[in-house]
């Protein structure tokens, strides 16, 4: 038969040693598995925030480039017609965006969806404008309608835009 007071003589030690030394290493592996976890955070955190930085400095220079008074003076030439500078600012402005493009991953769904609205507007507007003036005119005129019209109609959603950039850039900071 079995010897219970001979079992009992090393299970009794086992048990008050061996279960409180198993609930110690398990909590010891625990809080070595979270301050594993946090070093991997902060290692990310670290190399993910200049690659975030430099995509909020792409997208502002984005949004000054699409301006329409900056990328008139900036595709301004002699000898284009309305409908050549039409074309020409429109293509400018889907070249900067497609260039800048991949920079969504860095922003919020909010700030991005902006920056896009910010373009259509701009679109929108040399589309508007371009329709108001004859195709085979001097693109000058075309280029005074679109400063004259983009002091009020684009400033704003241009200035949202760059305004919760850098919001999203201070939330990163503070």
């Amino acid at each position: 038969m079995f010897d219970w007071q001979g079992i009992s003589t090393y299970a009794v030690p086992f048990l008050l040693l061996g279960v409180p030394m198993l609930i110690l290493v398990n909590w010891f592996l625990k809080q070595n598995l979270k301050m594993k976890q946090l070093e991997l955070s902060l290692a990310v955190q670290k190399e993910m925030l200049p690659l975030k930085i430099q995509a909020y400095e792409r997208l502002i220079i984005l949004l000054e480039r699409i301006n329409p008074e900056t990328i008139v003076l900036r595709e301004q030439k002699q000898g284009l017609s309305n409908l050549q500078m039409h074309s020409i600012l429109l293509k400018s402005i889907r070249k900067e965006f497609e260039h800048n493009l991949a920079m969504q991953i860095y922003l919020p769904a909010k700030s991005w969806e902006l920056i896009t609205q910010s373009r259509d507007e701009i679109i929108k507007l040399i589309n508007t404008c371009s329709g108001e003036v004859k195709p085979d005119q001097p693109s000058i005129e075309l280029s005074q309608k679109l400063m004259e019209r983009s002091m009020n109609e684009t400033n704003f959603r241009l200035n949202k835009a760059k305004e919760t950039l850098r919001k999203d850039i201070e939330l990163l900071y503070y």
